[in-house]
C-alpha cells in the first residue's frame, strides 16, 4: 500500500513544533506531533518555554475533537521527579492535567557527558481514546546512538486509510520545481528519446490506446526532468541562519569542538584560560564568516540585477520583484463563501472549492426563466452535431506542432501532472513525432481524452475587497501542456474566422489593440460635450463572473454561426465536455470537480471564445443607431472584454441600451450587477448648473448615479476637468506608494545608477503617465506630473533638491513629462490609424 496519500504534514510555521496527520479508517485520523521544549541554558527560556506550551495547546484544542493525539519529544523537565519543583514544571503538568493527556514514567533518558544517566526528558504525551498503546520503552543498549539521549519508543494498534477512503480529501500537489538552466539536457534529450522511441513501437490507433500512452507519457516527462536536474545536497542551517558555505561549516565545527572542551572544563569564564580564549575566538570567527556570506549574497544579488538589465530583460524583472517582495502568504483561516463561514486550513480549500463549483455550475433560474430559448439552442446544437460529422480537418504537421510548443509561454505553473511547456520543448525529437501521432488520433476522432480536461485551478486575489471573501479571488486554471498544444493549434486555424466575425467595439484580446483603444472613444465623448457645450450619458455595466457563466450550448452555436463549421467545432466542444477543476491552494489540491459552463481563464482558446459568445450583443447595439454620434460615426458603445461602456445623449436612447444588455445577459445565462453597474452624467463644464436627472432601472431596479467611477484603469467624473485632476492625483499616489526600490537598491552602495534609472522608467513612469496620452494634461495638472518626476528622480540619484532641473533630464535621459506624453499620445494615433477596422 502506498502510504503517500494518507500522510500529510501541517505547516503551522512553528520552528519547535512539527506535525503530521495520518488518515484513518472510518475518518479516524491520527496527529503525531514533535516537539523541543527550550532547555534552560539561555537567558529568555522561561518565557520561550512558556510560548512553545501555549503553542502546543493552540494545536491540542483545534485537533483533540477530530483525532487521536501522540505528542513525542523532549520535554526538558522530568515529570517523575516530585523532588525538584520550578515554574517551568508546574506550567507543562498544568497543560497535561487540563488537556487530560497521559503519560508513563519509564526510566532515566538524559545521560551527561560522563556517561551518568541523569533524568528522564523525553517523554510521549497521547490521547488515544479506546486506542492502548504500550508502556514507553526506554531505549538504552542501542550501541551507535551517538546522542546524549535514549531513543525511547511506543507502540499502538491502529487501521490507516486504504485509497478509496482517500479519494475525497485532498492532495498534496507540491511539484519539485525543475531549474532548467541546471538539468543536464543531452541526458534529457537521451532519456525521452528513448522512452518515446519505445512507445512509437505500440500500437496507437484509438482514443483508448492514446489515453493510455498520455499516462506513460506524463509518467516519463517527471521522471526524466527529476533525474536530470542538478540535485546537489542543501546544507541544513539553523532557523535563523540564512546562509551557508564550506567556510562557515569549518567555522562552526571549529567552535562547536572549543566550546565542548570548555563544557568539558567547566564552563570556567577565565581570560587567561587558553580554552575560554579558543572558545571566543572560534565563536568571533563563525560570526565573521556569516556576515561576510551575508554580504556576498546582497551583492551577488545586486550584480544579476545589474546584468540581467541588458542580457534578459524577462529575468530582469523576475530578479526585481524577488528582490523586493515582502512576505506575503496565503494566510487566510476563514473563508466566507455565501452565508457560510469556513474556518480552518482544511476546510478553506474546501471552501474554494465549493465556491468555484457553484461558479462552474449553472443555475436552475436561469434554465427555467428561458426554458424554449434553451430547448432551441440545445435542438440546434444537435444538428449541427450532425452537420460537422461528415466534415474533415487537415491533420496535424510537424512544423505546426513546433511552432504550438513554442508559442506557449514559458515559466509557468505545472499543470495537474507536474508538466511545463519545457518539460515538452527540452526533449527529443522522438517525442514530437510521439505527440504528432497523438495529436492526429484526437484529430480524427474529434474527442480530446479526458485526463486533458483535468484543470489546477488557482484563487487569485482581486486587489479589491478583503480577502476572506471567496467572491474577491478569480480562478486561474493551469490546464493540460497538451491541451494547450492542441489550443493553440485550433486557435491558429480558426482566428481569420473570429476575427471577421468580431465586433468593431470590441477592443480586447485583439492583435495590437488594448484598453486604450477601448477607453478612447469614451474619452471622445467628454471631448464632444465640451465642444457643444450639451451633456451626455455613460453607463458603465459589470457583469458578474461573465467568464465563469457561459453556458456551453450558447457558445457552440456562436462558433459555428462564427464559420468554424468543421471538426474542429466538435475538438472545441469535446473539450468542454466532462471537464473537471481541481483547486490548488497552500501546496494542496481538492478533489476535482466538474465544469458545466464557463470558459476557463487561462486557457488558449478562452479569450476568442469569449468574445464569440457576447459578440451578439455588440451588434445588436450597433446596428439599433441609437446613443451617440461624432459626426457621423456612431460612438454608443465601447467593449474591452466583459467591461461594457454604453453612450448616449438622450436618456431614452440610454434606457433601450441598457434594456438591450440586460435581455441578451438574461438569455445567455449571466447577470448585469445592478450594485456595480453605474451612470454618469458627462457635463461641458464641472461648474454647470445641476439638472435634474431621469433615473434608469436594471433588473427592475434603480441603477446608480455617482460622480465617479473606475473604467479600464481611468477614473472617469462628470467632466472632462474632473478626469484629469482625479487620474493625476490617482496616479501621483500610486507611484508614491509603489515600493519598487528597496534601501540596499539606490544611493551610493546601491545598483549603478544606469540600473536605478531603467527600474524607473519601466516601473514608475509607466503608473504615473498611465492614461494620460487621452487625458492630454495641460498647465498646472502638467506641472504636477512634472515635479513629481524631478523629486522622485533627485532622491533616486542622492541628488540636492536645488539641483537644476534641466541637469535632471542630461543625467538620466528622461524627457520631461510634457514630451513623454506627447510620444503616447503619437503612439496612440498610430496604432488607431494602422487598425484593420
Amino acid at each position: 500500500m502506498k502510504l503517500d496519500s494518507m500522510i500529510r504534514t501541517l505547516d503551522d510555521k512553528r520552528e519547535r513544533i512539527q506535525c503530521v496527520e495520518v488518515l484513518g479508517k472510518d475518518n479516524n485520523n491520527l496527529l503525531l506531533i514533535s516537539i523541543y521544549l527550550p532547555s534552560t541554558g539561555t537567558r529568555d527560556h522561561y518565557e520561550d518555554f512558556i510560548d512553545t506550551i501555549d503553542q502546543l495547546n493552540e494545536i491540542v484544542l483545534k485537533y483533540q475533537d477530530t483525532h487521536y493525539m501522540i505528542i513525542g519529544g523532549d520535554l526538558n523537565e522530568n515529570l517523575g521527579n516530585t523532588d525538584r519543583i520550578n515554574k517551568r514544571k508546574d506550567y507543562l503538568e498544568k497543560f497535561v492535567k487540563e488537556t487530560n493527556l497521559k503519560y508513563d514514567n519509564e526510566g532515566k533518558t538524559f545521560v551527561k557527558v560522563n556517561g551518568e544517566e541523569c533524568s528522564e526528558l523525553d517523554y510521549f504525551l497521547h490521547k488515544l481514546g479506546k486506542i492502548k498503546p504500550t508502556h514507553k520503552q526506554v531505549m538504552n543498549s542501542i550501541m551507535n546512538n551517538t546522542s546524549d539521549h535514549h531513543p525511547i519508543k511506543m507502540k499502538i494498534l491502529y487501521g490507516i486509510a486504504n485509497d478509496s477512503d482517500c479519494k475525497h480529501l485532498t492532495k498534496d500537489c507540491t511539484n519539485r520545481t525543475v531549474k532548467w538552466d541546471k538539468v543536464d539536457i543531452d541526458l534529457y534529450v537521451a532519456m525521452t528519446n528513448e522512452h518515446s522511441d519505445s512507445i512509437l513501437n505500440m500500437p496507437l490507433d484509438t482514443l483508448e490506446q492514446a489515453s493510455s500512452v498520455l499516462e506513460q507519457v506524463h509518467g516519463f516527462l517527471n521522471d526524466a526532468a527529476v533525474t536530470c536536474a542538478s540535485n546537489k545536497p542543501r546544507y541544513k542551517a539553523k532557523p535563523k541562519l540564512n546562509v551557508w558555505s564550506p567556510d562557515i561549516k569549518l567555522a562552526l565545527d571549529e567552535m562547536c569542538k572549543y566550546y565542548a572542551q570548555w563544557v568539558k572544563q567547566g564552563k570556567i569564564k577565565d581570560p587567561e584560560n587558553n580554552i575560554y580564549q579558543q572558545r571566543l575566538r572560534t565563536k568571533k570567527e563563525f560570526r565573521r564568516q556569516v556576515r561576510i556570506e551575508n554580504a556576498k549574497v546582497k551583492d551577488t544579488e545586486k550584480q544579476r540585477i545589474m546584468e540581467t538589465r541588458t542580457k534578459d530583460a524577462k529575468l530582469f524583472h523576475h530578479q526585481v520583484k524577488s528582490s523586493n517582495r515582502k512576505t506575503r502568504g496565503n494566510a487566510i483561516m476563514d473563508l466566507h463563501v455565501g452565508d457560510i463561514c469556513m474556518s480552518g486550513e482544511q476546510n478553506v480549500i474546501e471552501g474554494f472549492k465549493l465556491h468555484f463549483r457553484n461558479l462552474a455550475t449553472p443555475e436552475e433560474s436561469t434554465v427555467f426563466e428561458n426554458r424554449q430559448y434553451h430547448q432551441e439552442v440545445e435542438y440546434e446544437i444537435g444538428l449541427i452535431t450532425e452537420i460537422v460529422k461528415g466534415t474533415n480537418i487537415p491533420p496535424d504537421t510537424l512544423e505546426e506542432l513546433q511552432k504550438a510548443i513554442i508559442s506557449i509561454n514559458k515559466g509557468k505553473s505545472a499543470d495537474i501532472y507536474g508538466i511545463t511547456v519545457e518539460t515538452i520543448l527540452h526533449a527529443g525529437k522522438n517525442l514530437e513525432w510521439l505527440l504528432l501521432n497523438l495529436i492526429n488520433i484526437i484529430f480524427k476522432e474529434s474527442k480530446v481524452p479526458d485526463m486533458l480536461k483535468e484543470g489546477l485551478l488557482t484563487p487569485v486575489f482581486k486587489n479589491k475587497g478583503e480577502k476572506n471573501i471567496a467572491t474577491n479571488f478569480r480562478g486561474i486554471t493551469a490546464l493540460p501542456v497538451l491541451n494547450k498544444v492542441i489550443e493553440t493549434i485550433v486557435k491558429v486555424r480558426i482566428n481569420p474566422a473570429v476575427l471577421v466575425t468580431q465586433n468593431v467595439t470590441q477592443r480586447e484580446f485583439t492583435a495590437g489593440s488594448g484598453p486604450g483603444n477601448a477607453a478612447l472613444p469614451v474619452e471622445e465623448i467628454y471631448r464632444e460635450a465640451k465642444d457643444n457645450n450639451q451633456e451626455y450619458e455613460l453607463v458603465l455595466l459589470d457583469a458578474k463572473s461573465a467568464f465563469d457563466a457561459v453556458i456551453h450550448s450558447h457558445l457552440m452555436k456562436r462558433l459555428y454561426h462564427a464559420g468554424i463549421d468543421d471538426k474542429h467545432w466538435t475538438i472545441i466542444q469535446s473539450m468542454h465536455t466532462n471537464a473537471t477543476s481541481a483547486v490548488k491552494w497552500n501546496g494542496q489540491t481538492s478533489e476535482l470537480f466538474n465544469v458545466l459552463q464557463g470558459v476557463r481563464q487561462g486557457g488558449i482558446l478562452s479569450t476568442d471564445l469569449y468574445k464569440l459568445y457576447i459578440n451578439p450583443v455588440l451588434n445588436m447595439l450597433e446596428t439599433s443607431n441609437l446613443g451617440c454620434r461624432i459626426g457621423n460615426i456612431l460612438c454608443n458603445t465601447s467593449a474591452c472584454a466583459d467591461d461594457v461602456a454604453l453612450m448616449s445623449k438622450k436618456t431614452t436612447d440610454m434606457q433601450v441600451q441598457i434594456n438591450m444588455a440586460n435581455t441578451f445577459a438574461g438569455m445567455e445565462g449571466y447577470k448585469l450587477q445592478t450594485k456595480k453597474s453605474v451612470a454618469i452624467n458627462i457635463k461641458p463644464k464641472p461648474t454647470r448648473k445641476e439638472t435634474l436627472l431621469e433615473e434608469y432601472t436594471l433588473n427592475e431596479a434603480t441603477m446608480l448615479r455617482v460622480e465617479s467611477a473606475m473604467h479600464l484603469g481611468i477614473i472617469r467624473t462628470n467632466s472632462m476637468k474632473q478626469n484629469i485632476i482625479a487620474n493625476i492625483e490617482e496616479n501621483i499616489k500610486k507611484s508614491s506608494a509603489y515600493a519598487l526600490l528597496g534601501s540596499s537598491f539606490h544611493g551610493e552602495n546601491g545598483l549603478d545608477m544606469e540600473t536605478v534609472i531603467h527600474l524607473f522608467k519601466i516601473h514608475i513612469l509607466p503608473v504615473l503617465l498611465y492614461g494620460m496620452d487621452l487625458l492630454t494634461p495641460r498647465s498646472l495638472n502638467l506641472e504636477k506630473l512634472e515635479k513629481f518626476q524631478k523629486k522622485m528622480l533627485k532622491q533616486l540619484m542622492s541628488l540636492p533638491t536645488n539641483t537644476p532641473d534641466p541637469a535632471i533630464n542630461y543625467l538620466t535621459g528622461i524627457l520631461p513629462v510634457e514630451a513623454q506624453i506627447h510620444l503616447k499620445v503619437m503612439t496612440l494615433f498610430i496604432n488607431v490609424c494602422t487598425q484593420p477596422n
